[in-house]
Order: structure tokens, then C-alpha cells, then sequence
């Protein structure tokens, strides 16, 4: 209850104080992950979660902004992992009820990598996507600038000179052959 709590506060600062809803997303799945390994053991697997924290850390700065709290997570890791071997385990469960636990937390880890790494994919497209869209058109008429005008008319030049015909040619020619390829579909 308390870690459903936690996300939905984390939830609602999102839209306002971004900050305090990390540091709570933090918390809780430090807190998870430490009370789920001490709990059951570090077979268990709740110690993935905090392996989710790398490529947040990774994007979120320069390499001088994010080697502290990288630092802070492998300490915390090894830490919890010394720990684990350490007291033991603390409430133990059957080897097969373990195992079917850290098959449930090695999906999830695997699912939420997955969306990660599509998440950031998909920023980044979208980023390459703004930046050709800046550096193609006229910020302020939206026109194709010069630089993108001659980028499309040197595969057509190249095209009529391949088919000794004019560039108008090639041209008409290539807008007939898209309009037989549409037409047949």
C-alpha cells in the first residue's frame, strides 16, 4: 500500500515539482528492493529495480553531473548485495516459490528495460526529426530552404542524366510511375 501511495504522490508532482517526485520514486524503489532482498534473499531478484535508475542517471546530464549519483547507485547496489550475504535472509521461502519470484522480478526488469530503452529510441527520432524539420524549412515561411532544394533536385538531375532525358522529364516521369504504383494498389 505504502509503495502504490508513494507512486501516486510521485504521479501528481510530476506535473508541478519534478524533483520531489523523483526523490520519491527513488526512495520506494530503494526501499522495495532493499526489503524485498533482505526479506527473501538476493535470489529473489529485487535488486534489479535498482538497475533501472542507470539510464535515467545516464540522460539526465553531462558526465560530471551524473558520475555522483551513478556512484551512489553501485555503492548502494554492492552495498545491498553485502548486506544480503550478510544478515541473510530474513523471512526464507521454498526454493520453488523463490524461484518463480525471481523469474516474476527478471520480467518485470526485462519488461521495464524494454519500454526504457523504446522511450529513449523514440526521443531520440523525435529529436532527429525536429532537427532535419530546422534545418530543411525557412523558420519563417515554412519553405523548403535552398540547402534541402538542392538536396531533392541533385537525385533527380542525376536521374535524367542517367535517361539522357530533361530534368521536367524525369520529373513527370517519376510523379507517372507513383501514380500507376497507387492505382494498382
Amino acid at each position: 500500500m505504502v509503495s502504490i501511495v508513494m507512486y501516486g504522490a510521485a504521479y501528481a508532482l510530476l506535473r508541478r515539482r519534478n524533483f520531489p517526485a523523483l526523490a520519491l520514486i527513488w526512495t520506494e524503489v530503494v526501499g522495495h528492493a532493499a526489503i524485498g532482498t533482505l526479506l527473501v534473499g538476493w535470489d529473489s531478484g529485487f535488486h534489479y529495480y535498482l538497475l533501472m535508475f542507470i539510464p535515467a542517471i545516464v540522460v539526465s546530464g553531462s558526465m560530471r553531473q551524473v558520475a555522483l549519483p551513478l556512484i551512489v547507485l553501485f555503492l548502494a547496489y554492492m552495498g545491498l548485495h553485502q548486506a544480503a550475504h550478510v544478515i541473510g535472509t530474513l523471512a526464507p521461502i521454498g526454493d520453488a516459490a523463490l524461484q518463480i519470484l525471481n523469474l516474476f522480478n527478471v520480467s518485470v526488469f526485462f519488461v521495464m528495460a524494454s519500454y526504457t530503452a523504446r522511450f529513449y529510441y523514440e526521443l531520440v527520432r523525435k529529436s532527429e526529426r525536429k532537427l532535419r524539420e530546422l534545418a530543411t524549412r525557412d523558420a519563417l515561411t515554412g519553405l523548403s530552404n535552398r540547402r534541402h532544394l538542392i538536396e531533392l533536385a541533385l537525385p533527380e538531375i542525376a536521374r535524367a542524366v542517367r535517361r539522357s532525358a530533361g530534368v521536367a522529364s524525369a520529373c513527370r516521369y517519376r510523379r507517372f510511375q507513383a501514380h500507376q504504383r497507387r492505382a494498382r494498389a
